[in-house]
């Protein structure tokens, strides 16, 4: 097993808020990744068109996972990280995953943001979120979010390693961020 930790959830779950909390709290030598922008940053080389992350769904499912293997690749061979990124994400209309980047990376702990789906819908407007994220009404953000969960929580039995959820409600959030805070402070 790396010294890694996946943060996941849906997307405005809360992941980049809480892991800003965190983040001048964090043992010395850990750094934050950001999973997308990586692959990001690697494939725009290549295609000098991607202007944003969200425009990595256009290419071909071989292109991305290239960039998935490349990454995860040179992720596992670096000081112990907080890799942020989606486990389960909306593409096409259709909710997809991709395994084999995640088991590359062989985290110790995953770590599942999750919130309530009226407060991912009212995040998602404040921040003018792509166009797609807007359409997801509650109820498939509800789904979107159980499965991923499911998904998060089976990567971490199949793979050995631990699993948290954390429920970052605007009620809770001080709460999230010293779970967060408390579990990140076992690593490395």
């Amino acid at each position: 097993m790396s010294n890694i930790v996946l943060i996941t959830g849906v997307s405005c779950s809360g992941k980049d808020f809480l892991l800003g909390k965190v983040e001048p709290f964090l043992l010395e030598g850990f750094q934050v990744v950001n999973f997308g922008e990586e692959v990001f940053k690697l494939l725009r080389s290549d295609y000098p068109g991607l202007k944003n992350r969200d425009q990595l769904k256009e290419l071909s499912p071989r292109e991305i996972l290239a960039g998935n293997e490349a990454i995860s690749q040179r992720l596992v061979q670096g000081p112990p990280l907080i890799v942020n990124t989606h486990v389960v994400m909306r593409s096409g209309g259709d909710l997809v995953s991709v395994p084999d980047s995640i088991y590359r990376l062989a985290p110790r702990l995953f770590i599942h943001i999750s919130a309530p789906a009226e407060e991912i819908v009212k995040r998602r407007r404040a921040n003018g979120r792509n166009r797609i994220e807007l359409e997801e009404p509650p109820g498939q953000i509800v789904f979107h979010q159980d499965f991923s969960v499911w998904a998060t929580s089976k990567l971490a039995q199949d793979t050995g390693a631990s699993f948290l959820e954390i429920w970052n409600s605007v009620q809770k959030t001080q709460a999230s961020i010293a779970m967060l805070r408390r579990e990140l402070a076992r690593f490395p």
